[in-house]
C-alpha cells in the first residue's frame, strides 16, 4: 500500500506561464523578477530569449519597432497571469510592456501558425508546379495540329458553298409566320366614313313659342 507522501508526490501538479517583455531586460532586472516569483515556488526559469527587432509585434499592438524578451517560467503553485504581471511590474518594468500568458496555450498557438505557414507554402509550391512551362512542341504535335487546321478550313469552305444544304431527321421544318407574313392594309379607317350632306338655309324650322 502506497504511503500518504507518495499520494501526494503523484498529485502534485507543475503551472507553466511565459512572459513577454518588450523592451531592453537587464541580468539584474531578471534575478529581482526570479526573487518576486519564488512565493510560488519556483521549479525552473528559463533564461531570457530575445526576438529581432519586430515592427509590429502581435502581443503588443500598441508598440512598433520594439524587440521582445520571452521568460518562461514553471510553478509548484498556480498563480493568476494579473499577480505575476503585476510582479514583474514591481521590477520596474512598465505594465504595457508586460504581457503573461499560459505557456502550453502560447506553443499550441505558435505551433497552428507553424502549421499554417506551412500550409501556404505548399499551396504555393502546387501553384508553381500547375504553372511550369512543358516545353516546346514535339513535330509530332506540330504535325497535328497543321492536320486539324487543314480539316477545319475545309469544313469552313464546305459550308460556305451557294447551295450548302443540311437537313435533320424527319424532314425539314416549315417556316414559321410573323407578323410581316400577314396581309397589308394601306388604306386609312377614316377614308371610308362618309359624311351627312351639307343643310341648306332653308330646311331648318324653328319653332318659336306661343
Amino acid at each position: 500500500m502506497k504511503s500518504f507522501k507518495e499520494y501526494l508526490i503523484e498529485d502534485a501538479r507543475e503551472f507553466s506561464y511565459r512572459i513577454k517583455i518588450a523592451g531592453e531586460l537587464d541580468a539584474k532586472c531578471q534575478a529581482d523578477i526570479k526573487q518576486r516569483l519564488d512565493k510560488y515556488d519556483v521549479v525552473s526559469m528559463s533564461t531570457a530569449k530575445k526576438t529581432p527587432i519586430l515592427a509590429t509585434p502581435s502581443d503588443f499592438p500598441g508598440l512598433k519597432n520594439i524587440e521582445i524578451n520571452i521568460i518562461d517560467f514553471t510553478f509548484k503553485y498556480p498563480a493568476s497571469l494579473d499577480e505575476i504581471q503585476q510582479q514583474v511590474h514591481l521590477c520596474g518594468v512598465p505594465t504595457a510592456n508586460i504581457v503573461v500568458v499560459d505557456r502550453k496555450w502560447d506553443d499550441s498557438i505558435e505551433k497552428d501558425a507553424e502549421g499554417q505557414l506551412d500550409t501556404e507554402k505548399t499551396s504555393e509550391k502546387d501553384s508553381l508546379l500547375m504553372t511550369t512551362d512543358l516545353g516546346a512542341p514535339s513535330a509530332e504535335q506540330k504535325e497535328l495540329s497543321k492536320r486539324y487546321a487543314t480539316r477545319d478550313a475545309a469544313m469552313a469552305a464546305e459550308a460556305a458553298k451557294d447551295g450548302a444544304k443540311f437537313e435533320v431527321a424527319g424532314g425539314k421544318t416549315p417556316k414559321a409566320k410573323t407578323t410581316n407574313d400577314l396581309p397589308q392594309d394601306n388604306t386609312s379607317p377614316f377614308s371610308r366614313v362618309s359624311r351627312p350632306a351639307k343643310m341648306r338655309a332653308g330646311d331648318m324650322t324653328i319653332n318659336v313659342g306661343k
